[in-house]
This record gives C-alpha cells, sequence and structure tokens, in this order.
C-alpha cells in the first residue's frame, strides 16, 4: 500500500507496523525534526511526545494528506506543508533530525534526494529512514504482483553506498513485522534482555524494510546509543488477533464468493430453464408463423381468384351496360318511329277528312246539279 488512508489504520497490524518505526525514530529525534511523506500526519503525535523534540514540519506530496494532517494533528508546534524530498520547502541546516519513511523507493533519483536531505541537516543531525528491501520487494512482489510505484530497488551495499556519498557515518537496520513467539516474564519488575532466535538459517535476509541511519560520526554514534545498542521487538498483536483482522475477513469475502458463485449458478440454471422455454415458444412461434404463411399464401390464392371474378363479372356487367345502351338506344328509335308514323297517320287523317269534306261537296253539288236539272225539264 502506498499511502496509508485514515480508515486503513484502523487494522492494528498496519497501524502497529507504521507506528513501531515512529517509536524508534521517537528514540531518536531531537530538537528540530522534518517528517517527509508523513502521510496524514500520525506521526507528528508519536515524535511531539518525546520531549527532545521541540518543533515538528510534516512534508508530503499530497494535498488531501496535508489537509487531513492540519485538521486531525494540528498543535501549536507542527505545521504540515506540500512537498517533496527534492522540493521540501525547508531552509538550509535547519533540522535537526529528519525523518523519510518508505520515500526514497519512489523517487526517480535517489542520489538528488539524499542531496536536497543532507542540505537540510545540521552538520550535528541526524537522518533517521527506511526503505523495503531488495529481498523483501521481490517477495511481495510474488505475492502482490508489481509495485508500479516503486521505481527503485535497494541492497544493503547499494543503500550504504548511497548514504555514505552524502554523510560521515551510516547505521543500518532490519526492520520487520514477523510472526513469532514472544517469551517474557509475567513479574513486572523483572528485566528481560533482548535475545533474537535463528530463523531457519535466513537472519542476513531483510524481509521487510531496512531502517537507516546518517549523518557525523558522532551523531550516528549517538541514536545508535538511544536505541540502546541491541534488538528491539515491539509487540503488535497475537497471532489469533492477527487472523480476526487479515484472515477472517478473506474467508468471510471467500464465503461470501462461494455463496455468491452457488448463486450465480442456480441463477444461470434457472436462466437456462428459461432459454429452454424460450427456444420451445420460438419454435412454436415459427411452427405457428409458418401456418399462418400458408394461410396467408391460400388467401392470396383465393384474393387472386376473387380479383379474376371480379374483372369477369366487371367485363360482363360491361357487356350488359352496353347491351342496354343499344337496346335503350333501338327503344328510342322505335319511339321516334311511332311518333313520326303517328304524325304521318295524323296528317293522313287531316288529308282524309280534307278529302272527306271535298267528296261530300263534291256530292252536294252533284244533287244539287240533279236537281237543278230536273227542275229545268
Amino acid at each position: 500500500m502506498e499511502r496509508v488512508e485514515p480508515d486503513f489504520m484502523l487494522r492494528t497490524s498496519l497501524r502497529k507496523e507504521h507506528h513501531h518505526r515512529y517509536a524508534v525514530a521517537a528514540q531518536i529525534a531531537s530538537g528540530t525534526v522534518v517528517d517527509c511523506a508523513c502521510g496524514i500526519g500520525y506521526g507528528s503525535e508519536l515524535l511531539l511526545a518525546n520531549g527532545r523534540v521541540s518543533q515538528y514540519t510534516g512534508i508530503d506530496p499530497e494535498a488531501s494528506a496535508i489537509r487531513y494532517a492540519r485538521e486531525r494533528f494540528a498543535a501549536p508546534n507542527a505545521r504540515f506543508l506540500k512537498g517533496t524530498l527534492e522540493k521540501n520547502r525547508c531552509k538550509p541546516a535547519s533540522a535537526d533530525t529528519f525523518v523519510m519513511f518508505e520515500t526514497l523507493e519512489h523517487t526517480v533519483e535517489p542520489a538528488l534526494a539524499v542531496s536536497a536531505v543532507a542540505k537540510v541537516l545540521k552538520p550535528d543531525g541526524v537522518l533517521v529512514g527506511s526503505v523495503p528491501s531488495a529481498e523483501y520487494e521481490g517477495l511481495c512482489e510474488s505475492v502482490y504482483g508489481p509495485n508500479e510505484f516503486h521505481l527503485q530497488r535497494f541492497t544493503a551495499e547499494a543503500l550504504s553506498k548511497l548514504l555514505s556519498d552524502q554523510f560521515q557515518a551510516v547505521a543500518l537496520f532490519a526492520a520487520e513485522f514477523v510472526v513469532g513467539s514472544l517469551f517474557r516474564p509475567l513479574d513486572v519488575g523483572s528485566q528481560l534482555a533482548a535475545r533474537l532466535h535463528d530463523r531457519d538459517g535466513a537472519e542476513q535476509q531483510v524481509l521487510g524494510s531496512i531502517l537507516f541511519l546518517a549523518g557525523s560520526q558522532k551523531a550516528v554514534e549517538r541514536a545508535t546509543k538511544r536505541m540502546a545498542g541491541q534488538a528491539q521487538f515491539h509487540f503488535a498483536m497475537g497471532k489469533t488477533n492477527l487472523d480476526a483482522e487479515e484472515v477472517e475477513p478473506i474467508r468471510k469475502a471467500l464465503n461470501f464468493a462461494e455463496l455468491s458463485i452457488q448463486s450465480r449458478d442456480e441463477a444461470i440454471a434457472s436462466q437456462g430453464k428459461m432459454l429452454e422455454d424460450r427456444w420451445d415458444i420460438l419454435v412454436n412461434t415459427e411452427a405457428m408463423v409458418r401456418s399462418r404463411d400458408g394461410t396467408i399464401e391460400a388467401l392470396a390464392r383465393q384474393i387472386d381468384q376473387q380479383g379474376g371474378a371480379v374483372e369477369s363479372i366487371t367485363a360482363v356487367l360491361s357487356e350488359q351496360q352496353g347491351l342496354i345502351q343499344s337496346l335503350t338506344d333501338h327503344g328510342q328509335k322505335q319511339q321516334d318511329m311511332i311518333a313520326d308514323l303517328f304524325a304521318a297517320n295524323t296528317q293522313k287523317d287531316a288529308d282524309n277528312a280534307a278529302l272527306t269534306a271535298r267528296l261530300s261537296d263534291i256530292q252536294a253539288q252533284a244533287i244539287e246539279a240533279a236537281a237543278e236539272a230536273n227542275r229545268v225539264e
């Protein structure tokens, strides 16, 4: 993890691992302290709790972390600034102690960053820091995958060479968050000297961070003396508590995933049944469509036949209309002929009447002439 967020600090193992580093720094720190890559600022409380520390300056490149630190860890002798190792905004020779935990591995030019830090320290000041060891980086990469934010890897030899180019003296320590068995007396008054037992011949491997002190020979000796000159074990939590925080959530997540998979399988089976039903519906629909198409084709044929019949009927009606028109015309002609005949007969009757009248006149004249002839006789 590259940045400690407030929610992550609820995890005891993570919180303790970071606090242990600052606990060591608090043993060494004095005067004016600069804490670069301070994150959300929790280290300020641990360092200022040391009565030798008079002023604390936390530096971090993340603006949101600085805002949180100013709100959560505000103190009269503490300030938080936005910056980096190379651009730390500190005056030359102004710091008695410079703290930089898990920071150098993020830099593009570590030598430039160390040089910038050296300028900030007073001549008798001390640098306290840590970087993941090369062995630990390799282990983490095999477990968690590549870390795109870590631009550098440091062996103890390479780290010592880098720091020795800027500082008179360098001291390296292993800082590992490990699981083991702690044996300690329950008598509060008893003194327990630190003693480390081997771990299968891997004592030289650093499966964690390399803690380093750098400065003048006197400053490094003074800092080492304040660390009591011996190995330190800072207790964090029991393995069961660790499992409760680290393993139990995974177990619950796996159980949830198993239930989710089971639910998904049931959903898939249900969807499969739905697909089968839909397939049956599609098959039946296809049959219905084919049947409908047959019906439509039969209806189309009937329509074509009816169309032919309509055309035939239309032709017959047209012929009938022509015949009716012919009969109408013929009837009209007959009516005209009858009218003409009637007119001719009327004229003929008139002529006959005239002839009859004339004949009557002639007959009357004849009779009158005969009568006249008889009288003459």
